[in-house]
């Protein structure tokens, strides 16, 4: 219980002292972009960058009327230093797009047989 209030508590801090970086959207070529996000090292270090790049990414898409659609992502490990980069690489197809994920039904037992 302790841990988890003392995780919330520095999650907090960390948001409100901008702990984690970002040095904004870079294209990729073809109609896909890449999101970078620095945070210090540790499992709330490694939630932290990952929420910053991905509201990033869901920002820039909406921004421009499209979706997100995550094409992949990378975690590493800063050389020299304690601190964690994630990387987003996303593309923001139109709404309706066929390149969209379609929601999966959930198929009765006695169709997989």
């Amino acid at each position: 219980m302790r841990a988890a209030r003392a995780v919330g508590a520095l999650a907090m801090v960390c948001a409100t002292a901008g702990c984690a970086s970002n040095p904004g959207v870079q294209s990729n070529g073809s109609d896909s972009y890449v999101v970078n996000a620095r945070a210090p090292g540790g499992n709330a270090g490694l939630l932290l960058a990952q929420n910053t790049a991905l509201e990033e990414a869901r920002a820039f898409c909406t921004a421009r009327g499209k979706r997100f659609l995550s094409l992949g992502d990378r975690v590493g490990e800063e050389a020299f230093s304690t601190g964690i980069t994630y990387s987003v690489r996303f593309s923001c197809p139109e709404p309706g797009s066929p390149a969209l994920p379609r929601p999966m039904v959930n198929q009765s037992p006695d169709d997989l047989l």
